[in-house]
């Protein structure tokens, strides 16, 4: 049995026979997201993580694997503060070294980047976000919550930037690029302390903050049928997700 009704309904159907199926949305570097559904009911669907304690493209990065049930946490303290943005965690569980995040499946499954590609982006959501970020940072929060993850991430991101910077500075890899002559235009000492200022701020314990609330990791309503022109969902529904790393 489950408190949360979408496990109920599966665990029923599946005593009476019917099938899950397992479809892979995207297989990124830190982990695998699928849509989990029933086979004779493909409207009942879940959401699910697993998640890698390393970047698939940098093995000997250790990103620790316990970010996920930071995850299943803090998604679960904010659903019970603004459901409309945060879907409900269902469960976190491991699997070998590895996370399994199971969670609803969001109403607005499209991601929000491909309105600003379209050029055209529904004006509802933007301050429904704004309202969320600003509960979020107003939560009370214990200053040690996800600290080996932001750790992780500092140290492989600084030094993926420093990188970087390195590479917008090499003629020989970037000699057409525009980000490469406006890297040169500011000068390496500018870019040095950009990123020595990111190191500082996302070291910093005044609030919780996403970290990684951008188009991609917003979810928005699906465009409705060309037929019905109109640019946007009749509701303006949207979800955040992607909150390993707040």
């Amino acid at each position: 049995s489950s408190q949360f009704q979408d496990l109920r309904i599966i665990g029923q159907a599946l005593k009476g026979g019917d099938e899950l199926i397992v479809e892979i949305l995207t297989g990124g570097y830190c982990n695998f997201s699928y849509r989990v559904f029933l086979k004779g009911n493909p409207d009942m669907q879940l959401y699910a993580k697993l998640s890698f304690p390393w970047p698939v493209h940098v093995p000997d990065a250790n990103i620790d694997p316990e970010r996920t049930v930071n995850e299943f946490k803090i998604m679960k303290k904010l659903n019970g503060i603004d459901p409309a943005s945060v879907v409900a965690p269902y469960l976190c569980v491991d699997i070998e070294d590895m996370k399994l995040l199971v969670t609803q499946w969001s109403s607005a499954d499209e991601q929000w980047a491909n309105q600003f590609i379209d050029g055209t982006v529904d004006p509802r959501i933007v301050p429904k976000l704004a309202s969320v970020l600003a509960k979020l940072h107003c939560v009370k929060f214990d200053p040690d919550f996800n600290l080996r993850s932001r750790e992780d991430v500092l140290t492989y991101t600084t030094s993926r930037l420093t990188q970087s910077f390195g590479d917008l500075f090499d003629l020989e890899i970037r000699q057409n690029s525009r980000v490469s002559s406006y890297a040169r235009e500011l000068g390496k000492d500018t870019c040095e302390y950009l990123t020595a200022q990111f190191a500082e701020n996302i070291s910093k314990r005044d609030c919780l903050s996403h970290n990684d609330a951008h188009v991609f990791n917003i979810l928005v309503e699906k465009k409705p049928d060309i037929s019905a022109l109109e640019q946007f969902g009749p509701f303006g529904k949207y979800a955040i997700c992607d909150w390993e790393y707040c």
